[in-house]
C-alpha cells in the first residue's frame, strides 16, 4: 500500500492506473481503460478482467480460480461495486475522496478503499476485455504461506469493515487454506 500511495502521489493524470507487480499488461490496456472511462462517465472506477499467466500449472490455475474468480476475464461486462488493485483504473476524484490505502494492512488495503467508495454509491464498470495476465503461485510451498497471508488480511478487513461482503471462506471453514478471501 505504501508503494501504491507513493505512486498515486507522484501521478499527474486524472485517471490512475493500478496493477500488481506480478501481472503482465497487454498492449493497449491503458488506452482501453481511458476509453471505458470516457464512455461511462458515471463510474468512478473501471476494473479489467484477470486471466492466468500460467494456466498449464494445475495448482497455479486453482490459485487463480479461487483468488480472482470475481474478476475472471470470461465474465460478462457489468456494473459492480467492487474492485481490487490487481487491475483497475480510478478517477482522481474517487481517490481524493476515499484514498489513501491504509499502510498498516496488506493484503486487503484495496478492499478498504473500494468498500468505502461503494458505501458512498460509487460504481465500478467491470470490462473483461481489458484483462491482464496474473502470474499465480504454482507450488504448494509458495501457495500455503500466501493463503495464510490472504486469510489474515481477510480477517483484518472484516474487523475494520463489518459490512464487507461475506465470502465463501466464512461458509466453508476448510477454505482458510485457500487464497483469495481478502481480495474478493
Amino acid at each position: 500500500p505504501r508503494a501504491r500511495n507513493l505512486g498515486v502521489a507522484a501521478a499527474r493524470g486524472q485517471i490512475l492506473g493500478l496493477m500488481d507487480q506480478d501481472c503482465i499488461v497487454d498492449p493497449g490496456w491503458a488506452q482501453g481503460m481511458v476509453q471505458a472511462h470516457r464512455q461511462h462517465p458515471e463510474v468512478g472506477a473501471v476494473a479489467g478482467g484477470i486471466r492466468p499467466a500460467n494456466p498449464g500449472k494445475l495448482l497455479g490455475l486453482a490459485n487463480f480460480l479461487i483468488e480472482f474468480r470475481e474478476f475472471n476475464h470470461v465474465r460478462p461486462q457489468e456494473l459492480t461495486n467492487h474492485w481490487i488493485t490487481c487491475n483497475v483504473t480510478l478517477k482522481r476524484e474517487l481517490w481524493d475522496r476515499f484514498g489513501p490505502f491504509p499502510e498498516d494492512l496488506w493484503p486487503g488495503d484495496d478492499v478498504i478503499v473500494a468498500q468505502a467508495a461503494a458505501a458512498a454509491g460509487e460504481k465500478t464498470l467491470f470490462v473483461p476485455e481489458l484483462s491482464l495476465a496474473h502470474v499465480n503461485r504454482s507450488s504448494l510451498r509458495a501457495l500455503l504461506p500466501h493463503a495464510r497471508t490472504l486469510g489474515w488480511g481477510s480477517a483484518q478487513v472484516r474487523r475494520r469493515l463489518p459490512t464487507a461482503p461475506k465470502e465463501w471462506m466464512v461458509r466453508s471453514p476448510l477454505s482458510v487454506l485457500a487464497p483469495g478471501s481478502c481480495t474478493n
